[in-house]
């Protein structure tokens, strides 16, 4: 699995294998988009515990083309998690991604179907300052095992997320 992290136009990557763990965690850094998804179908399984912890993700704007990563063009989201699996989002501020053109994908915090197909499982949303994004949550409804709880928002969808 990969999840690269963005501020602006730069990036930092880390991998994780199979079981292993990756991902960004403490300290107050802006940081542009951090995504989680499998990088084919043969790594459709491939796990990650913590993905944000205790960070500041804002003010995401830029537009992003269609891509290798995402084959659809994508602006204004703070964390998409794309077929993602036992991820863990908890305790950061995630304020003011609003996408500045034309986008498949939006929001301050993104939980949908992988690329390859992969449906997100045991991905935990809690915890978290998520406001001022269009929308703060959004879901598509797939996968099992997924919990958005004790966030604070307004908007969501499908609407009910935020309590």
């Amino acid at each position: 699995m990969r999840v690269p992290t963005e501020a602006n136009d730069h990036a930092a990557e880390a991998e994780a294998g199979e079981q292993g763990d990756a991902g960004v965690g403490g300290g107050r850094h802006r940081i542009g988009r951090v995504r989680a998804f499998p990088r084919g179908e043969e790594n459709s399984h491939a796990t990650i515990s913590t993905i944000a912890r205790r960070r500041k993700i804002s003010n995401n704007t830029k537009a992003c083309p269609a891509s290798e990563d995402a084959p659809f063009p994508v602006s204004g989201v703070g964390v998409a998690l794309l077929g993602a699996t036992g991820v863990n989002v908890a305790g950061n501020v995630i304020t003011g991604n609003v996408p500045s053109a034309e986008s498949d994908l939006s929001g301050g915090v993104v939980v949908t179907t992988g690329i390859g197909g992969s449906p997100p499982t045991n991905t935990h949303v809690q915890g978290n300052t998520i406001l001022h994004n269009q929308p703060d949550l959004f879901w598509d409804g797939t996968g099992t095992g997924n919990a958005f709880q004790g966030n604070l928002c307004q908007t969501s969808s499908p609407v009910g997320l935020c309590h």
